[in-house]
């Protein structure tokens, strides 16, 4: 049975001017909306598939950027050319790690014959649930090929499809299991990118690991073969953008009524191209933090004995995190 494909799978990231923000859309001092010129794209425009008749553990990623001049939500769905179901899709899952960029995964329907099998997904970006705008360059057609072999002589890789995703400049890694042919007894995994490590082998498997790379989408290969019979492992590595890290997601602090304290808490990542932070104390007067080197340095003041909660934000880019903090003050020892 087919998929309809409507607005599937939307999530709001962002929720700044439309959600009741205020001002983030007019300029300042003017009174009047500023122009939001919204673009979107896809880091590719067509996937190809090839699997064997069962394996129904497939699938293809596609990545699809948005950009904004001020901030704005986004909602991506996807459909068909004619809004119709296409009986070579299971399935589409979006997910949307940040406010500009979605991740679209492409199934195909189980159980489909032996053969080939091609048409195309209409990938959607809009401002609004009901999409009754869209981003600049939506909709975005994406062709997909499909081939399904043959069963042959049990012999397996699985999966056929590796979706290897993480930050940029790191190393990743996933597992391959491998079923051989009825009487042989070893096997042969070759990778096509030299920079990709095959490691860990075993008779029921190996490792796959991909090297430390910039931001993009990378595509490659790893050739089976067994007994004379091959199959072809597709490696998607999708290297996103460093985010803004701290030593702890949150603080929790003793001091005496008449001390205070003070501590440094260590900035372990700065976010993508950046090499700067800022830092406030979300309006909690007894909190002073202010950068200093390889962190934030903190000077909670001398308060009367009880529990105290504020939090601060720290910056970089446009990555924000804030930390929760708790502050509980004891009655001190009398001189």
């Amino acid at each position: 049975m087919g998929v309809r494909f409507g607005l599937l799978a939307a999530a709001l990231v962002g929720c700044l001017s439309a959600c009741g923000g205020g001002g983030a859309g007019e300029a300042a001092g003017a009174g009047v909306p500023a122009p939001n010129i919204t673009s979107a794209s896809v880091d590719r425009s067509s996937v190809a598939l090839t699997w064997e008749h069962g394996n129904t553990d497939t699938a293809a990623l596609v990545v699809l950027n948005a950009s904004s001049t001020v901030p704005t939500p986004l909602f991506v769905g996807a459909s068909t050319a004619g809004g119709q179901v296409d009986p070579n899709i299971g399935q589409i899952d979006v997910a949307l790690p940040s406010a500009s960029r979605a991740n679209v995964r492409i199934s195909p329907r189980a159980g489909l014959a032996a053969g080939n099998y091609s048409g195309t997904v209409v990938l959607k970006a809009c401002i609004d649930a009901a999409c009754s705008q869209q981003y600049g360059g939506s909709p975005i057609n994406v062709a997909y090929s499909f081939t399904v072999a043959p069963l042959e002589a049990g012999f397996d890789a699985s999966p056929r499809t590796l979706l290897i995703e993480g930050e940029a400049q790191q190393t990743l890694a996933q597992l391959v299991q491998v079923t051989l042919p009825a009487g042989v007894s070893s096997y042969t995994a070759k990778a096509a990118d030299p920079a990709t490590v095959i490691d860990s082998v075993s008779p029921t498997g190996f490792r796959v690991t991909v090297p430390a790379r910039a931001v993009g989408s990378y595509s490659s290969t790893v050739e089976v073969v067994a007994g004379g019979l091959k199959r072809l492992v597709t490696v998607q590595h999708t290297a996103t953008p460093r985010r803004l890290k701290l030593q702890l997601p949150s603080i929790t602090v003793g001091s005496s009524s008449a001390v205070g304290t003070r501590f440094v808490l260590d900035l372990v990542q700065y976010a993508e191209g950046q090499s700067t932070f800022s830092v406030s104390n979300d309006g909690h007067p007894w909190l002073a933090a202010v950068p200093t080197t390889g962190g934030v340095l903190v000077t909670l003041a001398s308060l009367p004995a009880g529990r105290y909660l504020g939090s601060m934000t720290v910056s970089s880019g446009i990555d924000r995190v804030t930390v929760p903090v708790t502050y509980i003050v004891d009655k001190g020892v009398a001189a």
